[in-house]
């Protein structure tokens, strides 16, 4: 199945940098002189595998054994490196990390050393030969990396980068944090928040590669920073950096050792409320449908390379209650926890001008229980279309459709309104999901609309016929094991027997899953894994192992069988709404005799902070800033407000690096738009800080969230790279106009 390690691309692209600027960053601290490579050649020399060569720059030594002599530029094909090159590199990663999003002060190991970067693989009969590891070990910041890794992985070494800062930001004289679940670093930093922040610090540092939703895109009900998102989580840190900007993303890691959960350490920083909390959650898992952030197009690029069978009917598939009228509800084993969200798929009727979609949620879950929803409209090109977001425990949305819209979602987010402790190693069990019914009017659940016809299994698979689960095209199922319609079993796994495999749970490739064995939620059975007897995996449990008995429903490294019975949350019954109590304007009339039935629903009362309680009531979200939740609309004749200057600020053949700068006028302005006309030798490539569009050589770049208000005569700057063909790469002439 597709990757669940570290390091592959899977989605890209946070807020990059400017290179050729940020070198420029002079480190403003305590120190009157150089720092010192003393330590690292210390560090080394206990190798004691011969005489160490090094080259040093301001903040980094690096170091490597005789096998790559003493010329690395020069050293064998397997040995070379351009020390040059890899010094001036990381130097701008920790120009970005330190000075521009500031994850940490240059304090203890590296406020007056330098950070020891060593080859490995370059000694002799050394069994040295990490590819792309840091850390922080007795008082030195340590980098680790293969030669290859350091001609060839960038990103990765970006990462390792990231892990070390982190590490002094937490615990300077080590053990540091290893940047994942179960760490013992304070507060939210001890959580899967760690590789969530490396992985968006290095996509911004390496923007070709990118941290990896595939642990993210099935699991997005489940609390941010479970340990199961892993580097998949970074989506919402690129969301605080387009919303608040890179440096609030800094004091999220700085800052947050006391909070239990880092969505706490937010609403800190941003001086948040928690209704206005919940809107922000909402307005992340809005802009996820399309991933509709800074840099969507390479976002997008990279995102499609998730396994498509995981991603074959994206969001939650709904249960009906009466579908006659429209009336669905989700799973409550797949109901949003707190911070997390569901998205369901709507299939607009021909010739309705809006879809209105009515939400009420079970209070069951808790008093303070409430939800935010909004709908998502996606056009033909993928550009996506906003409702407002509404906030209660029984709301109302509606969106308008036109004949360009190819798709439609529901998103509903888990928003109590008071905030709850949470320990990520509880897992599934120990955080309350919030379940919901909803009702449809212009509009039908994906799959429930009149004529509906399945389209065929991507990625070479197929549908199973007991189910309707995705099974690879070399995958053994036999035909009475039922695979749910959103369950994966992907190729060479094996599901014999009465095993079954539910909700959104993923049988992985060369795993044994059979006898009465029941996979079921957000589980993940992975590869080396034999499963038989009656053994239950669910919950956000990941298990690699052989078992036959006990229920295991918790994400845990160090797990293993033990046949217990688990941490079972509670399961009060909840009896679904009579359809009559959930009246809609232009839904269906309800069936003559519907007939729900309770459901058991994992949902445990969370036990809230001591925090003043708010009316849960619906309630129209706070209104956002700049960015808003949607897309500025097109203005027929913008108003000039503002000036821009494109510079060029680095070039090297066949590339250059641009950097241009919007100068309010006289008036604030709440958006912006830059156009230009590029010469006809040059191309622009990539673009950050601003959305940008082409038609040949007219290009046009709008603001993004943060960067989109400027007070009068105020300054804000987005970055452009690009190639050119000529003798040397020209500095078009720029203007800039209110957008709205």
């Amino acid at each position: 199945m597709g990757r669940f390690r570290r390091g592959t691309v899977a989605a890209a692209v946070v807020v990059p940098f400017l290179l050729g600027v940020l070198i420029a960053y002079a480190l403003d601290d305590a120190r009157t002189g150089p720092k010192s490579g003393d330590r690292a050649h210390a560090w080394v020399e206990r190798l004691d595998e011969g005489a160490a060569s090094s080259r040093e720059s301001e903040n980094f030594v690096l170091l490597w054994g005789p096998r790559a002599g003493g010329d690395l530029a020069e050293a064998s094909e397997y040995y070379r490196v351009d020390p040059v090159e890899l010094l001036d590199r990381l130097e701008r990663y920790y120009a970005l990390y330190v000075g521009t999003v500031g994850v940490t002060e240059p304090i203890g190991p590296i406020a007056e050393d330098k950070i020891a970067v060593v080859l490995t693989r370059t000694w002799d009969d050394l069994a040295y030969d990490a590819w792309a590891e840091g850390r922080v070990e007795g008082g030195l910041a340590l980098l680790e990396i293969a030669p290859e890794a350091a001609r060839t992985g960038a990103w990765d070494v970006a990462r390792a980068l990231a892990v070390v800062l982190q590490s002094v930001a937490v615990a300077p004289d080590g053990p540091a944090p290893d940047a994942g679940p179960g760490t013992t670093a304070p507060g939210v930093r001890g959580s899967s928040f760690g590789e969530a922040m490396a992985s968006f610090l290095a996509t911004a540092a390496e923007p070709s590669d990118a941290g990896d939703l595939t642990s993210f895109v099935r699991a997005e009900n489940l609390r941010w920073s479970s340990g199961r998102h892993l580097d998949g989580g970074w989506t919402l840190l690129q969301h605080v950096a387009d919303r608040d900007g890179l440096a609030t993303v800094g004091r999220l890691w700085r800052e947050g050792g006391t909070e239990p959960d880092p969505v706490a350490a937010y609403r800190r920083v941003a001086g948040l409320t928690q209704e206005e909390l919940g809107a922000r959650l909402a307005e992340h898992a809005l802009r996820n449908v399309t991933w509709d952030y800074s840099t969507q197009p390479d976002l997008r690029r990279y995102a499609a390379a998730v396994d498509p069978a995981l991603t074959a009917e994206p969001g939650t598939a709904v249960e009906p209650v009466d579908p006659t009228a429209h009336h669905y509800r989700v799973p409550s084993a797949l109901a949003p926890a707190e911070n997390g969200y569901a998205l369901v798929r709507l299939s607009p009727e021909e010739g309705a001008a809006a879809v209105r979609v009515r939400v009420r949620g079970h209070t069951e879950a808790g008093p303070d229980a409430s939800w935010t929803a909004g709908l998502v409209a996606v056009d033909v090109d993928g550009a996506a279309r906003y409702g407002e977001l509404v906030g209660g425990t029984d709301i109302t949305v509606e969106l308008g459709t036109g004949p360009d819209d190819a798709q439609v979602y529901l998103v509903v987010a888990a928003t109590p309104t008071r905030a709850h402790d949470f320990d990520p190693a509880a897992g599934y069990p120990g955080s309350a999901r919030y379940p919901f019914e909803l009702r449809v009017a212009g509009a039908d659940a994906w799959g429930f609309e009149p004529g509906f016809v399945r389209p065929a299994a991507p990625g070479g698979g197929r549908w199973h016929t007991n189910g309707g689960g995705w099974v690879g095209e070399f995958a053994t199922v036999d035909p009475g094991v039922y695979v749910g319609p959103q369950a994966v079993v992907q190729d060479w796994a094996q599901v014999t027997g009465s095993a079954r495999v539910e909700g959104r749970a993923v049988v992985d490739s060369g795993a044994v899953v059979g006898g009465a064995a029941v996979v079921r939620d957000n589980a993940v059975v992975r590869s080396r894994a034999v499963l038989g007897g009656d053994v239950v995996v669910g919950g956000d449990a990941e298990i690699s192992w052989t078992c036959s008995s006990g229920v295991y429903l918790r994400f845990d490294r160090a797990q293993t069988c033990d046949g217990g019975a688990g941490e079972l949350p509670a399961e009060p019954a909840l009896v679904p709404f009579p359809t009559a109590e959930l009246a809609l304007d232009g839904a269906p009339d309800p069936s003559p005799t519907p007939t729900p039935t309770p459901t058991p629903t994992p949902t445990p009362t969370p036990t809230p902070t001591p925090t003043p309680t708010p009316t849960a009531t619906p309630r129209p979200t706070p209104t956002p800033s700049p960015s808003g939740v949607g897309l500025p609309e097109p203005i027929p004749a913008p108003v000039a407000g503002c000036s821009a200057v494109l510079s060029i600020v680095n070039q090297w053949p066949g590339g250059y690096q641009a950097l241009v700068t919007v100068t309010a006028g006289t008036e604030p302005l709440t958006s912006w738009r830059v156009s230009w006309t590029q010469p006809p030798d040059q191309t622009v490539t990539e673009a950050w800080g601003a959305r940008l569009r082409q038609n040949g050589t007219s290009t046009e770049a709008d603001s993004v969230g943060w960067n989109s208000a400027l007070a009068p005569g105020a300054s804000t700057t987005f970055g452009l790279s690009g190639s050119y063909t000529g003798a040397a790469p020209v500095a078009p002439a720029a203007a800039c106009t209110r957008s709205r």
